[in-house]
């Protein structure tokens, strides 16, 4: 029951969702934090205007953790990085920041701090109502995010389109003037 690029927000939510129903409530919330993290960084690599490959590198190399995103999202997706490329749409929806993108950040760190405790065993379980309290804010997070991207014209299910590698004829033909 793996997730797959092209499954919708619903198809993800929906499996999450089914292991809170099977009783098996720390996977749904490891499944619920884990894509949530998806989401951010296709979120990043898609909104960005910088070349695929090299984002995905720095962003690799980034330690994420629930209280860095902000940070990261920042960096990736700030006005410098984005310059040479705003969209119209972009400047009408707004760019925002991570943690304004979704409303409930603070309690978003909080189902993360849920979601440590079992990673690192400090709990073994939760309970079946703070259990899905938890899995609920995470998908939302991840649902805002979606959201986010779509009003930005980015369909997070989509591929990512490798851009021009770095001297190729068609990047040097790009950074030609136009006369």
């Amino acid at each position: 029951m793996p997730f797959l690029i092209g499954d919708t927000l619903e198809q993800r939510e929906a499996r999450i969702r089914q292991f809170l129903d099977d009783r098996e409530r720390a996977i749904a919330i490891l499944l619920a934090a884990a894509d949530f993290e998806r989401t951010v960084r296709r979120a990043i690599f898609h909104l960005s205007k910088e070349e695929k490959t090299p984002t995905k590198k720095k962003l690799a190399s980034e330690r994420l953790t629930i209280s860095r995103y902000p940070k990261a999202w920042r960096k990736f997706l700030s006005a410098d990085s984005l310059r040479l490329g705003v969209t119209a749409a972009q400047v009408k929806a707004g760019l925002k920041n991570v943690d304004v993108v979704i409303s409930d950040y603070s309690g978003l760190q909080s189902a993360f701090g849920v979601r440590n405790s079992i990673v690192h065993g400090v709990e073994s379980g939760t309970s079946e109502k703070e259990a899905r309290k938890t899995v609920e804010v995470i998908l939302a997070g991840t649902r805002a995010i979606t959201e986010y991207a779509k009003k930005q014209g980015k369909l997070l299910t989509d591929r990512l389109k490798p851009g021009p590698r770095r001297g190729t004829r068609l990047r040097r033909k790009a950074e030609q003037p136009q006369h």
